[in-house]
């Protein structure tokens, strides 16, 4: 939900843009910005798509129980149980902890739970591997070099 401005444009309380192509654009800035340590970008990107996501998605739509919540938005215990995966394992993917690995898999479940779009779900797969973020760093290194 938009609560600020930044930059004449509408940002949700985590600071992310308030529609979707916006933070496609944002997330997809943050892990091509040149120069900046491609293990932290990551982790950082992750946390800010997987949050913004969770708060773009009514509980209602997904058949859970009305409850107090702190902030819109499913809580990561949602996510955790709509994806059929322990809180611990989605709290410590959220988190970015460095030590976390998850399969494509497990991936695609929380895209199913967060009800991602085809291009939305591409990013997290992308986001969510250590792998698939240098690979993407390496096919764009060229233009990447040219904004430095």
């Amino acid at each position: 939900m938009p609560n600020a401005h930044i930059n004449g444009q509408p940002h949700d309380a985590a600071g992310l843009p308030a529609n979707p192509s916006s933070i496609r654009s944002r997330l997809l800035e943050m892990v091509l910005a040149p120069g900046a340590d491609v293990e932290v970008v990551r982790r950082r990107a992750l946390r800010s798509a997987l949050r913004w996501w969770r708060s773009a998605v009514d509980p209602a739509q997904v058949s859970l129980p009305v409850r107090a919540r702190r902030r819109p938005g499913l809580t990561r215990a949602d996510v955790a149980e709509l994806a059929e995966l322990s809180l611990c394992w989605y709290t410590l993917l959220e988190t970015g902890s460095k030590q976390h690995t998850c399969s494509p898999r497990s991936i695609d479940r929380v895209a199913d739970a967060l009800r991602l779009e085809e291009v939305d779900r591409a990013i997290l797969h992308i986001i969510a591997s250590r792998e698939a973020l240098r690979s993407l760093r390496v096919l764009f290194a060229d233009r990447l070099e040219l904004a430095a």
